[in-house]
């Protein structure tokens, strides 16, 4: 309850009877003690502070109004705002003047900044002063950066100027050239036209810039060439011909899609060109039909004619390689010329197609063995040359010269033998003549010439005949050959005239050995039409020493005035042409 208070209705009475109980009061009989903010009976906004007493249980209670307690704080509040509002007035200006000069170097660089938005040009006029501080610092490096801004504008405009003379260049090459150049990019626009679209198709380059295909050339067209269109944009070169109308006259065009990468590899669009072959085409159709014309025409000779580039492989060969070589084409043309050949033919032909490739003309011949003969074949390897004169091949012509080769040695035959008597005739007499002067002379040997006729052979022509008189020169030719050595030579001069070469004696009277050898064989009659008749010879011989040098024709002269000489003694004899030496 309470013992006093400010209201003597209160006195004595139970807290909790009274009309209103304050919420502090209800705390400091809680066990609260110190001091609170609450109201007075009055209803004021008060400081309350409570303590009990020692001994009695009793709680001292001190009220007092809040504008009473703060009176002097709230004075000193006022005055405090008061004086801040004074000198906020005083010294705002102050400051906004001391601001004003501290940010006039930024209010100037901000300027610049403007004034250099503004302003394109590359010629940038730094400040002459700069303040010792961050400003300052921060003007430094701006002005610093917009002279390198100047210096890049610089290069950027040198660099634009030079892609325009660049472009300017491709456009005056692309616009002199032969072909139709254009540029489309990924969404099928063309980016680029030379001047040859108005050439070929009567189109405006400057009307298709911007324009898909689609737009240009209509939906035939598009369709046509979207698989090549959509090879070149996933990157793939393509090429491909096409019949373009123009004035009433068809042109064949070879395009060319050529993809464009960026530097990331990505495709970005594709170059389209375009050149007119018909000229080509029709120089590629007139060269077929030469080259049918050319085969046609090897086909039927009688000969191989090959053409072998320098890598020696086989590029044409006509239709008789297959009748002689028994291959068929494919196995021919496109092959090496080495796997047509054995290796040891090769090697004859490689060092004369090397001759071929070094500029010159090649003539050889050469055999090979078929079957159960051997054939003969002469071959002339020709160098070919470039419209730059570079050899690019040779051309080889073949020729089978086997009967050629076979009537060279009948006809060899008939020059050089006697057709009845089968011996040599003169023309290899004197070969072997002078052959045996430059045998014996190596040797150190002698040699002997012997001349020989028939005894009274007139008289056999004109008694029995001259078929009488041909059996007695082959009869006597047969015993000649009979009486001397293998190495040794006999042969007809002609008539009744023969030679006899003997080679490799060591003196004289080997050579008078042989003459009386020929004497006695003769002896024997020879049945001439039934009859036996004998007929005999006469020998001059002469002596080939090796102190001397002659002549052929000086031996045979020697040799025949010793044969007179033995005609003179009586016949059926030899003779020296020293009459000593005469038999």
């Amino acid at each position: 309850m309470y013992v006093t208070h400010p209201d003597a209705g209160r006195i004595l009475t139970s807290i909790d009877k009274a009309n209103h109980s304050e919420v502090s009061m209800r705390q400091a009989t809680s066990g609260f003690e110190g001091t609170g903010r609450s109201f007075t009976h009055t209803g004021k906004e008060a400081m309350v502070s409570y303590k009990p007493t020692n001994g009695v249980d009793w709680i001292v209670a001190s009220v007092l109004p809040t504008d009473e307690v703060f009176h002097s704080a709230v004075q000193l509040r006022w005055e405090s705002t008061l004086l801040a509002l004074v000198l906020t007035s005083l010294l705002t200006p102050l400051a906004c003047f001391i601001f004003y000069r501290a940010l006039k170097p930024l209010r100037e660089l901000g300027q610049k900044m403007i004034a250099a938005t503004k302003d394109s040009s590359e010629q940038w006029r730094p400040s002459s002063f700069y303040s010792n501080d961050e400003l300052g610092r921060l003007g430094r490096v701006f002005d610093s950066l917009m002279l390198e801004r100047g210096r890049v504008v610089t290069e950027l405009k040198q660099s634009h100027l030079v892609l325009q003379e660049s472009e300017q260049r491709t456009r005056t090459i692309t616009d002199s050239m032969p072909a139709v150049i254009g540029y489309i990019d990924l969404d099928h626009r063309y980016r680029f036209c030379n001047s040859a679209y108005k050439r070929f198709h009567g189109l405006q380059p400057e009307d298709m810039l911007g324009k898909t295909i689609t737009e240009v050339f209509g939906d035939g067209v598009y369709n046509a060439f979207a698989d090549c269109i959509e090879q070149a944009l996933s990157g793939q070169r393509v090429s491909f011909e096409r019949m373009v109308e123009q004035d009433g006259s068809v042109m064949c065009m070879q395009y060319e899609y050529v993809p464009d990468f960026d530097a990331y590899g990505v495709v970005r669009g594709f170059y389209s060109m375009g050149t007119d072959i018909t000229a080509y085409k029709r120089a590629e159709q007139d060269l077929s039909s030469q080259q049918q014309l050319l085969r046609a025409v090897t086909d039927t000779l009688p000969a191989l004619v090959t053409f072998v580039d320098k890598t020696g492989r086989i590029k044409f060969a006509n239709r008789t390689h297959e009748t002689w070589m028994r291959r068929p084409m494919h196995a021919i043309e496109g092959n090496l010329i080495g796997d047509l050949l054995g290796a040891q033919e090769m090697e004859i032909h490689q060092k004369h197609f090397t001759c071929a490739l070094g500029g010159k003309v090649a003539t050889f011949g050469f055999e090979r063995q078929e079957a159960d003969r051997i054939r003969h074949y002469q071959a002339t390897y020709t160098p070919q040359f470039s419209a730059e004169n570079d050899i690019i091949g040779v051309t080889c012509l073949v020729h089978d010269v086997t009967e050629a080769k076979l009537l060279e040695r009948q006809l060899n035959v008939m020059a050089r033998f006697d057709s009845l008597t089968g011996l040599p005739n003169r023309i290899q007499i004197k070969e072997c003549i002078s052959r045996a002067i430059d045998d014996n002379r190596d040797a150190q040997s002698l040699a002997a010439v012997m001349y020989l006729d028939l005894d009274s052979f007139k008289a056999i022509n004109d008694t029995l005949g001259h078929q009488a008189g041909d059996l007695v020169l082959k009869e006597f030719g047969r015993r000649l050959a009979g009486c001397v050595r293998r190495s040794d030579t006999v042969g007809r001069l002609a008539g009744d005239e023969f030679v006899v070469i003997l080679e490799r004696l060591s003196n004289d009277s080997e050579s008078t050995l042989v003459a009386e050898k020929i004497l006695r064989a003769m002896e024997k009659p020879i049945s001439i039409n039934g009859v036996d008749r004998i007929v005999t010879t006469s020998i001059g011989i002469e002596m080939v020493s090796t102190e001397v040098n002659p002549s052929v024709e000086t031996l045979l002269k020697a040799a025949d005035e010793a044969l007179y000489r033995s005609k003179q003694l009586g016949r059926n004899r030899y003779s020296f042409r020293s009459a000593a030496a005469s038999v």
